[in-house]
């Protein structure tokens, strides 16, 4: 972790209480994983992994399993240190320590591997193609704003941060 927010005023500190994104990244994902879910069953479109199905099947576990537990590391991470989950409430400290040193972004990160593990494991190009879907949601609607409010508000600070930890890995 590394200080707390600068002071802002004027017309900036009204935008600084929050990342203003624009789609809740929580909703992106539930919201993607659902409708992958009832293309897939109405609609099936397999994906036809031959030889390799035994093997990605087991990656695909592991994918879901990979997710999930950074999922909980950055949550926990970001509890530990006092400060938001939601990026609708204000980020009270910038986190560099947990799986925040390798990734910006490691529950974006988690959610992007769970729906890939979920392509596999149900074999299906509805979920495969959510993953790019995603992650340009992702990018656009929610680490966009977020990465705006972060530098505004931490400075420096987040400006060297971002030169030494990659966005995604």
């Amino acid at each position: 972790m590394t200080g707390a927010p600068r002071a802002g005023n004027g017309p900036e500190a009204a935008h600084a209480d929050h990342a203003r994104v624009l789609a809740p990244p929580g909703l992106l994902f539930m919201g993607l994983l659902g409708t992958a879910g009832l293309l897939h069953y109405r609609w099936p479109l397999p994906l036809p992994l031959g030889p390799l199905e035994r093997h990605l099947l087991v990656s695909s576990v592991a994918a879901v399993a990979l997710g999930l537990a950074l999922g909980a590391w950055g949550f926990f991470s970001l509890r530990r240190s006092g400060t938001a989950v939601d990026p609708a409430e204000p980020t009270r400290r910038l986190v560099v320590r947990g799986p925040y040193r390798f990734t910006r972004n490691p529950l974006y990160l988690a959610q992007l591997l769970v729906m890939l593990g979920f392509a596999v494991l149900t074999r299906s190009g509805w979920f495969l193609g959510a993953v790019p879907f995603l992650a340009v949601l992702l990018h656009h609607l929610v680490i966009i704003p977020e990465e705006r409010y972060l530098s505004r508000l931490f400075g420096d600070a987040y400006a060297a941060y971002c030169r030494k930890t990659r966005r995604w890995v």
